[in-house]
């Protein structure tokens, strides 16, 4: 005779060990993601920074060289002078733009990882002995 009631699903443990976790969700990698992007950025920016303070130390070079020349030999070093201070602006424009990048990729990133979904389970070891064999599982979850 068919029964009644209908069938329930019991969840069994070996089915609960069988699901995949779900640590590393999609907001998870990608906040971690943007975060190391965000220490690359915040690299360069550092990089354009120091590069932009020797070329400031060039310029005032420059102009005390410039200085003491006469007329006729000024043009030549006011030239090189105008070329030292577009690079100098060209560094700080780079250094400026890398930091925000850093800034912002760096707040994306902390804001995905404050969202995403807590684990079911913390990251965990475990070790079961299955009564009905003579072997033993070992079993690491991340």
């Amino acid at each position: 005779q068919p029964s009644v009631l209908p069938r329930t699903p019991v969840a069994r443990p070996d089915q609960r060990a069988a699901t995949p976790s779900r640590y590393w969700s999609s907001p998870r990698v990608g906040g971690i993601s943007l975060l190391l992007g965000s220490a690359a950025a915040s690299t360069v920016a550092v990089y354009f920074a120091l590069a932009m303070r020797d070329t400031a130390r060039e310029e005032r070079a420059w102009a005390a060289a410039t200085s003491a020349l006469p007329s006729s030999q000024r043009e030549v070093w006011d030239t090189g002078g105008a070329n030292l201070q577009a690079r100098g602006e060209r560094e700080q424009a780079l250094t400026w733009v890398c930091g925000g990048l850093a800034v912002a990729t760096a707040t994306t990133g902390v804001w995905l990882l404050l969202r995403a979904p807590r684990a079911a389970e913390p990251p965990a070891w475990s070790l079961g002995v299955d009564p009905h064999a003579a072997r033993a599982t070992y079993s690491t979850r991340f």
